[in-house]
């Protein structure tokens, strides 16, 4: 059971639970996934998601009806210079303070997050967005993930 006590934090929680009147039927929640797989099931017109989540569902025959239906697109901008707006992921990785094996920990890390290592898990999550400007600069990812 969460705890919500402050006003601000009541009227967010009222505010999230009226927005269910507005999903598409067969939505479970705002986020996770659940406009991708309304969409997979053939049954939505449109998704959008800042992270990108789409890419490791809707193309892939095995769980989208809609593979090679649908077409991609970065999201707008309203800044002329630029031909779309970034995407970003906020996750981050940490190391735990009192984890017995932090040296360990750090090289998992640095390794899964070097530009070699991103490529590779690009390769089973397309969805990634890489961190690395030279990821998102590297030819064979920009022919692989348009």
């Amino acid at each position: 059971m969460p705890t919500v006590t402050s006003p601000e934090s009541l009227a967010a929680a009222k505010y999230y639970v009226e927005l269910r009147k507005y999903m598409q039927a067969g939505t479970e929640t705002h986020t996770g996934g659940g406009a991708e797989r309304v969409m997979a099931a053939d049954r939505g017109a449109m998704a959008i998601d800042a992270l990108d989540n789409m890419l490791s569902v809707l193309p892939d025959p095995k769980v989208s009806k809609v593979a090679g239906k649908v077409a991609y697109a970065l999201l707008p901008t309203q800044i002329p210079s630029r031909s779309h707006a970034h995407v970003a992921d906020a996750n981050g990785a940490g190391i735990y303070g009192l984890s017995a094996h932090k040296e360990e920990a750090f090289k998992l890390l640095a390794k899964v997050l070097s530009a070699e290592g991103t490529k590779e898990i690009m390769k089973e999550y397309p969805a990634l967005v890489p961190m690395r400007p030279s990821v998102i600069n590297d030819p064979e990812v920009n022919k692989s993930y348009p």
